[in-house]
């Protein structure tokens, strides 16, 4: 009795998944936001969530009214 293990070839294993990764056409694009501290404790005293949802509905309101040419 052997106590190698048999390796078989099953299509199923490593490789790329079918379906995987970011969907083609979408790419992230980084930003750098500069808020000062005044204004970072006045809108964090009216924020009731997560300081890190704070900036991102900051930065899509900024976004979403920015006027494209």
């Amino acid at each position: 009795m052997s106590t190698e293990k048999v390796k078989t070839n099953s299509p199923t294993w490593g490789g790329k998944r079918a379906g995987a990764g970011r969907p083609r056409g979408r790419k992230k694009k980084k930003i750098c936001v500069s808020v000062n501290e005044t204004n970072w404790y006045a809108a964090l005293s009216k924020w009731t969530d997560k300081p890190s949802w704070l900036v991102d509905k900051l930065i899509f309101r900024f976004v979403s009214n920015e006027v494209l040419p």
